[in-house]
């Protein structure tokens, strides 16, 4: 969510092939400045690598949205500029091979079924909720006046039963809901909580302040005064081992709003008799957390979220569920954009109809294998809808990068991904205003949004610039540039 204002350009990469790009909900507006030559054209984004844009408003101002700043083989998907300014979504393929992963990109989307729409799933987005401090100390309470000890005798990754603090930390939440205060704070030094408390009442912020909270035991989020709660700035025990983590327990409908926050992990409340979640909403921002569950009819939102920990258990022989995975979507609807996440293990599971959306993902894993010796799926969906938007692996020419498994109505098919988005989308879950139709144009793919479709590039007054030629969709007024040479033999 950015607002460029008074820009002759917004973004600009004209060397490195390997760099993304993605921008999502944001707005691009020109500056006044009066061009000096025919040729000096305003451009919002140059980019040579690969670009990804959706619900980006491009002030009409600019006489060229976006040029591609590279000799390549490159497939493109436009979906029109509408006449409110707003480019629906466009992507573009940059690197040809891609770095990191030893494969090379053919361009276009990757999918296992041919019905698969060649977009991403274009979940709706909210913004990550505002914290909003209280300036008055009255409404702050510490753990430590009242029985929690900083400090442990134990060893960190050991048992800390000695040094238990949960009856100090829950005497700290009871008080300030008692008065009335809306924060308790977590002070400098080691903390252990190895039972169970409740954030409620009018207690609405938990927030670390260079404390870090050891143990294993479960901050439990129950039903209080205000709609959200907000976790921010607690560290806990980074470890390969969740279990040995302290646990956040979301059983409120109320919303969740966790930010700079790691070394934990989350679970969804569920009904005891029918199963359903009781957890609300969901935000992450700057996370580094354990195993990730999204359950049934839940949403959330994540922005740069960091999943460790070792889930190597995954049963092969004939696709039986539950696979172990580091995120599991349960049904629920997760959007993400920035995961990081490193050691073997599938990646993403989505199934029961859930709906997961990604916008770029860095690997620091290598192989990633069975105890048969089968390679284990990085991303596996199983009736249910998945899209992926740029990926690069810290390790180079790893054999496992983008593997994927998509099972659908019990047909399952296997593939690496080999391109820039990947689809796992069911064609019915694509709203009818955005049938995916082709053009026919070689290395186009074009989109219908409300009726208008983008079908005729001709080329724009003044037709070629240099070496490159100038186009404008005659219905939409999309403009774009593109080398002489991108597709050798066209």
């Amino acid at each position: 969510d950015l607002d460029f204002q008074d820009t002759r350009q917004a973004y600009a990469n004209k060397f490195n092939q390997n760099a993304d790009f993605i921008l999502l909900d944001s707005r691009i507006e020109a500056s006044d400045d009066v061009r000096e030559t025919p040729q000096d054209f305003r451009v919002a984004i140059e980019n040579s690598g690969s670009t990804y844009l959706r619900e980006v408003e491009v002030d009409e101002t600019f006489e060229l949205p976006f040029r591609f700043n590279r000799n390549s083989n490159v497939h493109n998907k436009i979906v029109q500029q509408q006449d409110d300014g707003v480019i629906d979504e466009f992507w573009q393929v940059g690197a040809y091979e891609r770095e990191g992963t030893g494969i090379k990109s053919v361009g276009g989307a990757f999918k296992l079924f041919d019905d698969a729409p060649e977009t991403s799933l274009g979940l709706d987005v909210l913004e990550h909720p505002e914290l909003v401090l209280s300036q008055d100390l009255d409404d702050w309470v510490s753990i430590g006046d009242f029985g929690a000890t900083a400090g442990i005798t134990g060893n960190r990754n050991g048992n800390l039963a000695a040094d238990d603090d949960t009856a100090g930390i829950q005497a700290a939440i009871d008080a300030a809901a008692a008065a009335g205060a809306t924060t308790v704070y977590v002070p400098e030094g080691e903390w252990v909580l190895n039972g169970t408390v409740q954030v409620h009442g009018s207690v609405q912020h938990f927030i670390g302040l260079g404390g870090e909270i050891l143990g294993n035991g479960t901050i439990e989020i129950v039903d209080g005064d205000a709609d959200t709660v907000f976790i921010k700035g607690l560290r806990g025990r980074l470890t390969n081992q969740p279990s040995s983590q302290v646990e956040v327990l979301h059983n409120t409908d109320r919303t969740l709003a966790v930010e700079d926050t790691s070394g934990w992990r989350y679970r969804a409340a569920l009904d005891e008799t029918t199963g359903e979640t009781l957890a609300g909403d969901l935000f992450l921002n700057n996370i580094v957390t354990g195993r990730l569950i999204v359950e049934e009819g839940q949403n959330v939102w994540a922005r740069q979220l960091n999943i460790e920990g070792r889930f190597e258990v995954f049963d092969n022989p004939e696709f039986d569920v539950p696979f172990e995975a580091k995120i599991v979507n349960n049904g629920g609807k997760l959007w993400a954009l920035g995961f990081k996440t490193e050691a073997t293990g599938t990646h993403v599971l989505t199934r029961n109809d859930g709906k997961t959306e990604i916008f770029g993902n860095f690997q620091q894993s290598g192989p990633i294998v069975d105890q048969d010796g089968n390679r284990v799926p990085q991303f596996i969906t199983i009736d249910a809808d998945f899209s992926f938007v740029a990926g690069r692996n810290g390790f180079d020419d790893n054999p496992n990068y983008g593997s994927v498994l998509e099972i659908r109505d019990g047909e399952a098919r296997e593939g690496r991904i080999n391109a820039d988005l990947y689809s796992a989308i069911r064609p019915e879950t694509i709203a009818s205003d955005r049938v995916i139709v082709d053009n026919g144009d070689p290395g186009f793919s074009i989109n219908e949004v409300e009726g208008v479709l983008v079908e005729e590039f001709v080329p724009r007054e003044g037709g070629f610039i240099g070496s490159s030629a100038l186009f404008v969709d005659s219905g939409s007024g999309v403009s774009l540039e593109y080398e002489a040479d991108l597709d050798p033999g066209q």
